[in-house]
């Protein structure tokens, strides 16, 4: 029974209630204002997506999109490598998206990577956004159902697991012991039990080229930290 019904069906039960029994008119009036401050969005299957953002971390190795509905409902999903410059391809994802139900997370998938065969949909940027427009579509689903992704996805196998820090000291240039002891102090400080490093670096002088990566014996010596 939607909002409208309900609340014509109190209206009418405080007209009849009225005749019987002052009481009756008080409760009618209670259940009117209840039916008023209920929820005004619909079914879960009356969801419409009416459009889709994006923005870009790190000079565009990053990208989030962001799906929004009818009724207030948004999602958000991550797109990794593969998505600079991606900025008008998901915007033209996004008239193929207004209009449909986001809780169809499958077929609008299938929907989006058949009509692309032609366009990339195989591999590169084409999935990488792809990927990020079906995790915000999962989000949807699970604010639209009250229950957790994971709970859709056929549930969860533990309660917590253990995750590593990438102290990403790859993007400095030449780090010194001492700045891999500093990362993986702050990384402790974090709470992380577990740290990642690349100890291998492009700009390393005792690379033999940037065409061959195998280590070098000087490589290895820089990697020796004591």
């Amino acid at each position: 029974m939607s909002n409208k019904t309900r609340r014509a069906f109190f209206k009418k039960a405080m007209v009849m209630g009225a005749a019987l029994s002052p009481l009756s008119d008080t409760f009618g009036s209670a259940l009117l204002q209840s039916a008023e401050r209920s929820s005004r969005e619909s079914a879960p299957s009356s969801l419409k997506i009416t459009g889709v953002a994006c923005a870009f971390i790190r000079y565009g190795s990053g990208l989030f999109v962001k799906i929004k509905t009818d009724q207030g409902i948004y999602g958000c999903g991550e797109g990794v490598d593969a998505v600079p410059g991606t900025y008008h391809f998901v915007k033209l994802l996004e008239r193929r998206l207004v209009g449909k139900n986001p809780l169809n997370v499958h077929r609008i998938f299938e929907d989006l990577r058949k009509s692309g065969i032609f366009q990339g949909a195989q591999a590169g940027m084409y999935i990488a956004v792809l990927s990020a427009i079906e995790t915000a579509l999962w989000d949807i689903t699970g604010k639209a159902l009250g229950v957790p992704v994971y709970q859709l996805l056929g549930g969860k196998f533990r309660d917590k697991i253990r995750v590593y820090c990438d102290t990403a000291l790859y993007q400095q240039n030449l780090p010194t012991p001492q700045d891999f002891a500093n990362a993986a102090s702050k990384a402790k400080e974090m709470g992380f039990t577990a740290i990642k490093f690349d100890l291998d670096q492009g700009n390393d002088p005792n690379k033999y080229d940037q065409y061959n990566w195998t280590a070098s014996p000087k490589e290895l010596q820089r990697w020796s930290i004591r």
